[in-house]
């Protein structure tokens, strides 16, 4: 599911208006709805978390729909690479 369809069925589901939501974010109902028009639009993992938790979702949802690792789990790959490469590597085998 693209983060886009999530957001705004999330977001009408719950009957939340735009401009609510985006004040909780801490972006503007502009920025929110070129979210929710699959726009292109760079968001920082802050605010997705904050996105997440304002609607009731999952993060771990939010940032696959986004695209994008969270920020514990992209630092683990980072600081463990080769291991990660390793385990990739014996999974497709």
């Amino acid at each position: 599911m693209k983060l886009s369809t999530l957001v705004r069925n999330a977001r009408t589901r719950q009957g939340v208006p735009l401009r609510d939501l985006a004040e909780i974010v801490n972006v503007s109902a502009s920025f929110l709805s070129r979210i929710e028009r699959g726009e292109h639009v760079r968001i920082s993992p802050r605010r997705l978390e904050r996105l997440a938790s304002a609607l009731g979702l999952h993060v771990d949802e939010v940032f696959r729909c986004a695209r994008r690792l969270p920020p514990d789990i992209e630092k683990y790959v980072l600081d463990n690479l080769e291991r990660v490469r390793r385990s990739m590597t014996r999974a497709v085998a």
